[in-house]
């Protein structure tokens, strides 16, 4: 399926886009199609860049079209040892001389300041795609010789092929990994055509040469200014401090004017990054799944504990994550801890390739996943200094949720890309094994690399799109005051139970209906309730915004206790076989609960805070003022450092169902520990939040 998706598809994909791309130009929409040329700005550097490299690629693909065109010929051409030998040399000699000259094309764009500023991401995306071509291209002459003779019969009948309309993978498929990849970023280069400085292929300046001389100025239309170049704009995000000097966004006028979009340009930079993170997080528990067919032989403890560690790890870093915003500021840390899940997902690859890999090495990487856990702390108390009160519900919902369905993407993606060598000879072999007599195949390290490139491309966009608020700023010792109210252990309490139970409950799902249900395969359901507990998160942030956080915790802690319980009635038990369609329904309900649950819940945390500062404040606008910064602080630490302790249900909930499987042969006495758990949570809710009177009404 891979094959057929990159060799047969692919193609016609990038041709498309390409097609489409220059006809909406072509008509008069996006900018003009011109071959306009920088030399303006610069022409030394550019006569020795360009002129080169047109004389080096054009001879390069004019020798690649006529094989094409023309097999047979060039079949003939080559028969003689002499041509074929000069022919080597001199595309060889050629495919040096475009690196040269991509290598000063690329120099110039970024040392000459000039061109810089005037230089897009695009560009320096398109020259870089284009050394790494003509670089691959000259390790393929180096390292695989007679290339001019194999590519007549593997690369041009594929080619035809798909001129044809009738694609033949095969052909592609017995090319060696670099001439694949070669090929390929020859079609992302044609997809970006229409995007690029590449699209003045297709302009013909036939008058260029004869033209009289004369001056080149170019100017806005109607005398408007010029935009700033993208390129210059990325470059100060990229080395200068992005501080927000001034943010208050509880002024309509201010978050009106310019509050709201940078509050939305931050949350939906954040989400993403947390998205992976909680993909990387629960990765474990899918691959412990798998891990017996790759080989591995651990029991049904040590695999549970496997699912178990990251919880742990991520629990605890979450209660050093929690006050990082403040102290070293959003943009930084949300970049560092980003780029800290290659750690993980790298360390998996490798490691699960070879059976023999040591339990510790295992234990260890289990526990560097939760490096992926401790990231939630910090988004959620960096986006909460972001949006007014008003809105502060929603945010973190959006946030916390969208950031959720990791969880459930993770477990829809990995099982799809373990069956399959996505990344080709770069992924490395795949682990047999033998089922029913039935040799299978597995690539259990993709669910290790297939986050690496998203994980790189989020770090890029946290460090260039992302602030940091002036007045979040607080060092360890003003924000450990938290610690000294209760409502920061009551709130944690409760949140323990709603979000605890869903990232436990996320890693324990598929051991669970593994030794429950041993003949069904947990990896088609356990997406199911991850993702609706994540989708309903930013449900329960708007309920609370409209109905009170502590109303819909309440209602959602007696849903909770009553799903738990039927889904034990549809377990198996004294030797009737369980219902798996109720207990699945039950369970996935349970999940919507929970996200429901970690809405409303951390709706509730901002206005307690808010509320109790409102009370001591002396009644001045200063006053007011001084209490609004110190409840917004406080309220970011204890959203932060409730999530640390709610993140330890990652552990504790896999090791009950263990323990209890252990010990019983079941899990029913872990879900009656669970609905006694709930049970103080609804009193607990009852007596200081929702009954009338109640100490701290939200």
């Amino acid at each position: 399926m891979t094959d057929t998706v990159l060799y047969a598809a692919l193609p016609y994909a990038a041709l498309v886009l390409a097609l489409a791309g220059l006809g909406f130009r072509l008509t008069g929409f996006g900018p003009p199609v011109t071959a306009r040329s920088s030399m303006v700005l610069e022409s030394r550097v550019l006569f020795w860049g360009a002129l080169p490299w047109h004389v080096a690629i054009l001879a390069v693909l004019s020798a690649h079209a006529l094989a094409f065109l023309a097999p047979g010929p060039w079949g003939r051409l080559l028969a003689s040892p002499a041509r074929l030998q000069a022919l080597e040399v001199l595309g060889l000699a050629l495919g040096l001389w475009a690196v040269a000259s991509a290598v000063i094309l690329l120099v110039r764009r970024l040392a000459v300041p000039r061109v810089r500023a005037a230089t897009t991401a695009v560009d320096v995306l398109v020259l870089l795609l284009l050394l790494a071509q003509v670089a691959l291209g000259v390790w393929v002459a180096f390292s695989l010789r007679w290339g001019s003779i194999w590519y007549l019969h593997t690369a041009v009948p594929w080619l035809r092929s798909l001129l044809a309309l009738a694609p033949d993978p095969s052909f592609a498929t017995m090319l060696p990994a670099p001439v694949k990849l070669h090929a390929l970023l020859a079609f992302a280069l044609l997809a970006l055509v229409p995007f690029s400085r590449l699209v003045h292929v297709v302009t013909f300046p036939f008058r260029f040469p004869f033209r009289p001389r004369a001056a080149q100025v170019w100017t806005a239309e109607s005398g408007v200014a010029l935009p700033r170049p993208v390129a210059a704009a990325l470059r100060e995000r990229a080395l200068e401090p992005q501080v927000l000097r001034e943010w208050d966004p509880e002024v309509p006028a201010i978050w009106q004017r310019r509050g709201k979009a940078v509050a939305r340009r931050n949350l939906w930079i954040s989400i993403p990054a947390l998205f992976l993170s909680f993909a990387v997080w629960m990765v474990w528990s899918m691959v412990v799944v798998r891990l017996p067919d790759a080989g591995f032989r651990l029991g049904t403890d040590r695999l549970f504990w496997l699912a178990a560690l990251p919880g742990l790890s991520g629990a605890t870093l979450r209660v050093f994550y929690s006050f990082a915003v403040p102290v070293l500021g959003g943009r930084l840390w949300t970049t560092l801890t980003t780029a800290s899940l290659l750690v993980p997902a790298v360390g998996i690859g490798i490691a699960v390739q070879d059976p023999t890999t040591p339990y510790p090495v295992l234990l260890a990487l289990a526990l560097l996943a939760g490096l992926g856990g401790g990231n939630f702390a910090s988004s959620m108390a960096n986006i909460s200094f972001f949006f007014p009160k008003a809105l502060k519900g929603t945010a973190l919902g959006l946030n916390a949720g969208l950031g959720n369905l990791g969880v459930s993407a993770m477990q829809v993606v990995v099982p799809l890309v373990v069956t399959a060598g996505v990344f080709g000879a770069l992924g490395g072999a795949p682990q047999t094994y033998l089922r029913d007599g039935v040799e299978h195949r597995v690539w259990l390290q993709n669910a290790g690399f297939v986050w690496v490139p998203f994980v790189l491309l989020s770090t890029a966009a946290a460090w260039l799109g992302m602030d940091d608020v002036a007045s979040a700023k607080a060092s360890f010792r003003e924000q450990a005051v938290i610690f000294r109210r209760r409502h920061t252990w009551l709130v944690s309490w409760l949140y323990l139970g709603t979000f605890g139970s869903f990232i436990g409950f996320s890693a324990a799902l598929p051991l669970l209906v593994k030794s429950a249900f041993p003949g069904v395969d947990p990896a088609r359901y356990a997406f199911l309730g991850p993702l609706l507990g994540a989708l309903f998160r930013p449900v329960g942030g708007w309920l609370a915004d409209r109905l009170g956080g502590a109303r819909v915790t309440l209602a959602t802690y007696v849903a909770m206790i009553a799903l738990a319980l039927a889904a034990v009635a549809f377990l198996p038990h004294g030797g009737v076989p369980g219902r798996f369609g109720p207990f699945l329904a039950s369970f996935v309900l349970l999940f919507l609960a929970t996200g429901v649950g970690n809405g409303s819940t951390y709706r509730m945390i901002p206005v307690i805070f808010a509320t109790q500062h409102a009370r001591a404040a002396d009644g001045t606008a200063a006053g007011r003022d001084r209490a609004q910064r110190a409840a917004t602080k406080e309220a970011a630490a204890v959203i932060g450092f409730a999530s640390a302790f709610a993140a330890y249900g990652a552990f504790f909930v896999p090791k009950a169902f263990g323990t209890s499987l252990a010990l019983t042969g079941g899990p029913v006495p872990a879900f009656f520990g669970f609905v006694v758990y709930y049970a103080t949570c609804v009193g607990l809710t009852i007596w200081f939040y929702a009954r009338r009177g109640a100490e701290m009404p939200c």
